[in-house]
This record gives C-alpha cells, sequence and structure tokens, in this order.
C-alpha cells in the first residue's frame, strides 16, 4: 500500500526532469523562491545555490529546452553544463540578434 501522503502525480513530475540523454545546469543570480514560479517538474530540481540557486535537469531536446523553456524565465542565468544546450541557446541568441540588427535602409524600404 502506498503511504497516505503519497502523491503519485507529484512523483512522476519529480522525475519528468532527470534521465535523459543532454544534462543540463542553470545558475539563477536570484534566490530559488523567485525562480521556482517560472521552474516547471520537467525542466529539473531547483536547488539553493549560494545567494542564488542551481537548476539541475537533463533533456532530450536542447533546442526546446532552450527556445520554449529558458526563454521564458524573466531573470537572467549561466548555462554551466550541458554542451548541447549550450549551443542551442547560442543559436537562438544569434537568431534573436540578428532579427533587431539594423540592415541597410534600401531593405527597409521594400
Amino acid at each position: 500500500d502506498a503511504p497516505v501522503d503519497f502523491d503519485p502525480v507529484a512523483v512522476l513530475e519529480e522525475n519528468l526532469g532527470t534521465g535523459w540523454e543532454f544534462t543540463t545546469r542553470v545558475v539563477f543570480d536570484v534566490p530559488p523562491a523567485e525562480v521556482a514560479p517560472w521552474i516547471r517538474p520537467p525542466m529539473g530540481r531547483l536547488e539553493p545555490l549560494g545567494d542564488g540557486c542551481v537548476l539541475l535537469g537533463s533533456t532530450r531536446n536542447p533546442d526546446m529546452y532552450a527556445q520554449e523553456w529558458l526563454a521564458g524565465v524573466p531573470f537572467a542565468f549561466r548555462i554551466e553544463g550541458g554542451k548541447e544546450l549550450r549551443a542551442a541557446a547560442a543559436a537562438l541568441a544569434e537568431r534573436f540578434t540578428a532579427a533587431v540588427t539594423d540592415h541597410d535602409s534600401a531593405s527597409r524600404t521594400r
């Protein structure tokens, strides 16, 4: 029998952010209580780290993790782990930079 306070949905969600092919380690210089509302269980586990916190997890799709999850978090962060996630974030940053880069005036008048 399961314990009285057992929550199968919570246990499932808690484990959705682990065991995937690509590891992730994202550091925030903001306290966990401020970051937590922006973190969904499949993103990984949020732990205190000094005055900030670290998000530890894994993903099968680094592009989606960067574009859909991290891009929506309204705090600065550093991707310290997961070369695939770092590459996905760099590609996203390059794409967004190109989107706001001024082009020659001729292209603006078309």
